[in-house]
């Protein structure tokens, strides 16, 4: 039997408190076309940045989340087993270097893995940090993916946003992902439910059986989001 699992997928570049060593405080740079080398470069590991472990609000702890409908009913989100994970994978990426050809370059990319599921809806939620090359440049950032994933193959859903910042360059966004197949916002203050809350990022799409829309703010992490009956259900309280 076919097993399918669709994603709404809300993905953003951490940014961080930018710095030079070489530099004025805060000033960034674009960084250089590399030069053209035989053979698989080998970066070794690349870390996360410590600070970006914020942006998993319950990150190590054995957390229930609570979540609200418009009619104050109630569904939890327990810790999935082997839920939070942080481990180092091997990966290899290629770029082009400055006489047309391509470098290729292998590292050992630093994960961080949280999950919890809800039984009555059948959603698992999972945000996931790893380290992340640019497109053009062999340099990297933080990147965060805060994911609902069903296994239910009647629901289609594959949303991202984006934005990129990278320690001490200055890269467009464009340079990270190329494709948006999606409606982004972000909002200083949103209410959902008749409820307050700050500094959000959205994804939306519209289409049948779609997850159709997920919010996601660094102090509570995912705070909202729509099931496949359109039911918005709110971040409430953790436990």
């Amino acid at each position: 039997m076919r097993k399918s699992i669709h994603v709404l997928l809300i993905a953003m570049l951490i940014l961080f408190n930018l710095s030079s060593c070489s530099k004025d405080e805060n000033e960034l740079v674009t960084p250089e076309i590399p030069n053209c080398q035989e053979g698989i470069i080998d970066l070794g590991t690349i870390d996360l940045e410590s600070s970006s472990r914020n942006f998993i609000p319950y990150a190590n702890e054995q957390t229930r989340i609570i979540f609200k409908n418009e009619t104050g009913e109630e569904v939890v989100f327990e810790p999935h087993p082997n839920g939070e994970r942080e481990t180092y994978i091997e990966r290899e990426f290629q770029l082009n270097c400055q006489v047309g050809s391509n470098n290729e370059y292998v590292f050992q990319c630093h994960f961080l893995i949280n999950a919890h599921y809800c039984e009555r809806l059948d959603l698992k939620i999972t945000l996931q940090l790893n380290t992340q090359p640019a497109q053009s440049y062999p340099v990297f950032g933080d990147q965060l993916i805060v994911a609902i994933r069903s296994e239910n193959p009647d629901i289609n859903s594959n949303i991202y946003t984006q934005m990129a910042s990278f320690k001490n360059y200055y890269l467009e966004q464009d340079d990270f992902f190329h494709f948006f197949e999606f409606t982004r916002e972000y909002h200083e203050s949103i209410s959902l439910n008749g409820k307050e809350f700050k500094h959000v990022s959205h994804s939306s799409k519209t289409g049948i059986n779609d997850l159709k829309s997920l919010y996601y703010n660094v102090e509570n992490g995912i705070i909202g989001f729509t099931d496949e009956q359109d039911n918005l259900w709110v971040f409430d309280r953790f436990e």
